[in-house]
């Protein structure tokens, strides 16, 4: 288990490392244990991504990030250009983080949002998304609450 405490005592070594492609902080499904980043460590992930310039992988699944840290990645996409696979899966990320990824994410070829709370509202950002990216390949949405609602929407194509 890594909490935000261990974050920042590994920053500087990810931030600078030009040789690092992949960075894995993901949980595995009925871990007993959990990474705990909330709050703080959000902002320390999005730092990674603003000066790491070799990160092409990224997986952040199940680590407690919340709204506000998937909002703070999203900021960070923005600037980010190495980054292409972004999992982020079971992070309660809800409508606020997704659409701030999803806003910025047009350079993804992978993006995972599945089991992070997110309604048929953000439907209209996944659709954008959709229209404006040439990269990407896979969009792995499971287990949200997008519903019947958000499908129609999905499909209706205009």
């Amino acid at each position: 288990m890594i909490s935000t405490e261990g974050l920042k005592i590994i920053q500087n070594e990810v931030i600078y490392s030009q040789t690092l492609r992949y960075l894995d902080f993901g949980i595995y499904e009925n871990s007993f244990r959990r990474n705990n980043f909330s709050g703080e460590g959000g902002l320390i992930l999005a730092r990674m991504l603003l000066v790491n310039e070799s990160i092409q992988t990224l997986v952040l699944q199940d680590n407690e990030l919340g709204e506000d840290s998937g909002e703070k990645l999203g900021s960070a996409l923005i600037q980010n250009k190495s980054l292409t696979k972004l999992k982020i899966a079971e992070n309660k990320i809800k409508n606020k983080g997704a659409k701030s990824i999803l806003e910025n994410s047009e350079k993804l070829t992978s993006l995972d949002l599945s089991k992070n709370g997110i309604s048929p509202e953000i439907c209209n950002d996944l659709k954008s998304l959709f229209k404006a990216s040439k990269n990407l390949q896979e969009l792995s949405w499971d287990s949200n609450l997008i519903g019947l609602k958000g499908i129609k929407f999905l499909v209706e194509v205009k």
